[in-house]
């Protein structure tokens, strides 16, 4: 630094090239990163670093000179160093950095103050320059060279600015290389004009002296003349700003510590404090808690902590954690500080460091903007740390945590559970691990020991129970699978769609590839065994246009079928890898059961009815079905889609054997009673005209198991329950049947025809304690021939009659 400093003499044309250049450079290198990335926040912090040194001593380079006279562009410097600074503590201690709406458009003013301040500094040095050749009278070429290049600048900056304005709402890939060619044209004006001072500064020689300039230049005399002024303001500013940071860090920094009194409650304690905390079960005896600042929400310095506490052994970490801890089956979970812990909060190993480096803030602020123009994907960009992941081509949702995924084993979904950690979920399975690296923008592989297997270089992924298959897909190359070694398994990257589905765990996976490449004829379908040995069965039945339905796909145990289109239909089952049948007949087609050497389909024609069928083709009954329910043991439920039989519920089984019901098919739709026997819902015209529909349910053997009934239902409130049935009387009048929880019969009235529930007839629940004590829990109201409304208490004793039904919602 001493040699540096040694002369006091500065070229002041190299204090601006350098200026100049750099920021040329810091603005490119940004730009660029979002094509070909690599600008994390570590990488950003040395951009900070080496930006406020150079500059530092530009600003002393120019204040050592002993010429007052240019002292004004280290001003110039000395803002940009200030933009650093207040930056950089935004980037350190503000939260949310990425997505915070405020930080976004400060950063992006900063960037517009940049501007600002470049175009002042090289507007003012030409100014000066043309100023000092002027005063020194020398030829014309040098003052009148410094003038043009100045209004050439002011023009093209102006020009400039009005194109950012037009385009800002309408820029696209096109528009946007006319911003690009516009600052490299800025930046080749720059050194232009930085570079015609050689014209001067070589005839006057280096800066040495304060009357080393002689103009007098009414900006520049200003500045000097009031420089004490401007010192103490600015002063005065900064030491306020800084007191301002302070007092900000020491309020975001205060977290409520006090929280062992968690621990002794342990069996209530998600409802005592689950609310309040948002405490999160994560094994027996751990939960996780949060607790946050007493920043404004919307703040961008509200932060919340995270801590684990262990109700069994009273451990309490304490709010440590940046984001929430999220243990996988196995007990481990990133701390997002570059390891992974165990459920008591002990480091297990450490996550390698090219999985948990971020985007820098700047260059994921400028990444999100450049991407709606490309209509590019962010993945998680919707998240400050955690998000989910769902993208056309897979159809697959998981969690990201420090750059690790979570893989949940939904196949393996359990309804009855409620939790997350009721799954199976790992990050590492099979001796692998899928990370995101965010300032790639893709998915890569690592091994369990910390290696990377293969580089972020996929854009989608998908999985199914582990990483046995993983479906891959990038942008250049297409869809593919690989496995657990990394390999990948597909032949050709031209394909264009991958489908992985889970069969039973003793048979393995299937994935499906499609291609609309013209030079593959074929599509092809691999079935991964138990044993991990693949195997590849022939594509030749896919010939055509190459269209799946892959959603058509059944799997049933060790079968499943897939619909092919190629401008004929083409029904294909495959069982243990090997194709059991194959049918053009068929539109549809779907396995009711399979049996040790055998299996019955029930399949639709083209003509749109149904048949069942065996492995064979062979018709197993005889007739055309428009609807099925299957019993069990071989035995349908069937709609009959023939002429003579047409819409009547038909009992059969595969021996062919059939009994006509005389009733209609519903639908197929089933109850169960306690032995779980499937009854079907049938009807029948009754009525002089058979003008009324009624209802009934069979069982299996044909028989009616309740009373004929035009509608029935139930109204409940809270822990109440009453139940409606409309039937039809001797003389084909409907009448509605009120019945209390436990099937009691309460009363009964006539309805009229075309009676509609809610609207004709129906039931209110009583709040008001004197209510309830006059007219039980509930009241019915019912409509009459005369369009009033009969109100009748929970006894079925008549209250009276309304003309309003506003009056019974605030009774």
């Amino acid at each position: 630094m001493k040699k540096l400093l040694k002369t006091n003499t500065v070229e002041i044309d190299k204090v601006f090239y350098a200026f100049i250049i750099w920021n040329f450079i810091n603005l490119v290198s940004h730009i660029f990163s979002f094509y070909c990335p690599f600008m994390s926040q570590g990488i950003d912090y040395v951009f900070y670093g080496v930006e406020i040194v150079l500059f530092l001593y530009l600003i002393i380079r120019i204040r050592i000179s002993h010429c007052d006279k240019i002292y004004v562009f280290s001003t110039f410097i000395s803002w940009t160093i200030i933009l650093d600074v207040i930056e950089l503590w935004f980037v350190i201690f503000a939260v949310d950095t990425s997505h915070h709406t405020f930080l976004s458009l400060f950063f992006k003013l900063t960037f517009i103050v940049r501007f600002v301040i470049e175009y002042l500094a090289v507007y003012c040095f030409s100014d000066f320059m043309y100023g000092e050749a002027n005063t020194r009278k020398l030829s014309y070429r040098f003052y009148f060279r410094f003038k043009k290049f100045k209004d050439i600048w002011m023009i093209f900056n102006v020009l400039f600015l009005i194109l950012l304005v037009v385009f800002w709402f309408r820029l696209n890939k096109n528009t946007l290389t006319l911003v690009y060619l516009f600052i490299l044209v800025r930046f080749i004006l720059g050194i232009a004009i930085i570079y015609n001072s050689r014209s001067l500064v070589g005839v006057l020689g280096p800066v040495d002296s304060d009357d080393y300039f002689v103009g007098k230049y009414s900006f520049f005399d200003i500045v000097n003349k009031h420089c004490k002024a401007f010192y103490i303001l600015r002063m005065i500013i900064g030491i306020g700003l800084i007191v301002f940071a302070i007092f900000i860090l020491i309020k975001k920094n205060q977290f409520d510590s006090n929280l062992n009194f968690l621990a002794d409650h342990p069996s209530d304690i998600v409802d005592r404090f689950g609310e309040a905390y948002s405490i999160v079960q994560q094994s027996e005896d751990v939960y996780t808690y949060k607790v946050h600042n007493n920043m404004p929400v919307n703040s961008c310095f509200y932060d919340e902590k995270y801590g684990i506490i262990n109700i069994k052994t009273n451990y309490n970490s304490g709010p440590v954690y940046d984001e929430c801890p999220m243990f996988d089956s196995d007990g481990i979970s990133p701390d997002y500080k570059g390891h992974m812990i165990d459920l008591d909060g002990n480091v297990v190993f450490d996550i390698p460091s090219f999985v948990t480096r971020k985007k820098s803030v700047r260059q994921r602020i400028l990444d999100n903007d450049l991407a709606d123009i490309y209509d590019k994907n962010i993945l998680f960009e919707n998240s400050l740390g955690n998000g989910s992941f769902s993208t056309s081509g897979f159809n697959d949702h998981f969690w990201e945590y420090d750059g690790l995924i979570l893989c949940y084993e939904f196949n393996n979904r359990d309804y009855n559970r409620r939790y997350d950690r009721d799954y199976e979920r790992h990050y590492f399975d099979k001796g692998i691990a899928v990370y995101y690296s965010e300032v790639n923008n893709c998915f890569g592989i690592i091994t369990e020991d910390g290696n990377r297997l293969i580089d972020p270089i996929f854009e989608k992924i998908s999985f199914e129970n582990g990483y046995g298959l993983i479906g891959v897909y990038q942008e250049k190359n297409g869809y593919n699978v690989i496995d657990s070694n990394g390999e990948f398994l597909i032949p050709s990257t031209s394909y264009d769609y991958v489908n992985i589905k889970k069969m039973y765990p003793d048979k393995g996976t299937a994935f499906f590839i499609d291609s609309a490449d013209s030079d593959i004829n074929d599509s092809c379908l691999y079935v991964v065994d138990a044993d991990d040995d693949y195997q590849y069965i022939d594509s030749y039945i896919y010939e055509g246009d190459y269209n799946y339905k892959y959603w058509r796909l059944l799997l049933k145990q060790d079968v499943f079928v897939l619909t092919r289109t190629s401008g004929r239909n083409l029904q294909v089952v495959f069982s243990d890898g090997e194709i059991v049948l194959e049918s053009d007949e068929y539109t549809k087609l779907s396995l009711v059961e399979p049996f040790i050497e055998n299996y019955i389909f029930a399949c639709q024609k083209q003509d749109g009815f149904i048949n069942i069928i065996d492995v064979n083709e062979n018709v197993l009954i005889p007739g055309n079905y428009s609807d099925y329910v299957y019993i069990g043991d071989g035995r349908f439920y069937l709609k009959s889609a023939d002429k003579e039989h047409f819409g009547e519920a038909i009992i059969a089984d595969i021996d062919g054997n059939i009994q006509y019901t005389g009733l209609e098919f519903v639908s197929a739709g089933k109850e169960k009673d306690e032995d779980s026997d499937i009854n079907l819902k049938v009807s029948k015209n009754i009525g002089s005209d058979s003008y009324l529909i009624v209802y009934n349910y069979i069982d299996s053997n044909g028989d009616i198991l309740d009373d004929w009934h035009i509608d029935k239902g139930e109204y409940t409130y809270s822990d109440l329950t009453y139940y409606y049935e409309i039937k039809v009387d001797d003389k084909n009048e409907k009448r509605l049947h009120w019945y209390n929880e436990n099937f009691n019969y309460i009363f009964s009235e006539y309805l009229l025809l075309g009676t509609t529930k809610d609207v004709d007839f129906g039931i209110e629940f009583l709040d008001k304690d004197e209510n309830i004590e006059q007219y039980g829990p509930a009241f019915f109201w019912i409509k009459n021939e005369l369009g009033s409304y009969d109100l009748y208490d929970s006894k079925g004793e008549y209250i009276r009659t309304i003309t309003d039904l506003s009056f019974v919602k605030v009774w």
